[in-house]
């Protein structure tokens, strides 16, 4: 990652300028702390800038859904695997 984007993420993290996409209300489940955290997640370039109360460009509520991004990422994963 360049420094530019890092600044971007940084930026965003505090409050201080909107990612592409603020998904709202959502249940998130930290699978290393076993907690689940309600807030909103601001994605920037398909990067997660930050979990907390954002607005984005785009907003999309989850009403209260659950999400768990890292188990997603390793079930893509798992599923690419077997695609080959």
């Amino acid at each position: 990652m360049n420094l530019e984007k890092y600044q971007q993420y940084s930026r965003i993290a505090r409050g201080l300028e909107k990612a592409d996409l603020v998904l709202k209300d959502a249940r998130i489940v930290n699978v290393f702390t076993e907690e689940i955290i309600r807030g909103d997640i601001a994605i920037q370039d398909g990067i997660i800038a930050g979990i907390g109360s954002f607005h984005g460009k785009e907003e999309r509520d989850l009403a209260g859904r659950y999400v768990c991004p890292g188990f997603m990422t390793a079930i893509f994963i798992w599923n690419l695997h077997w695609l080959h």
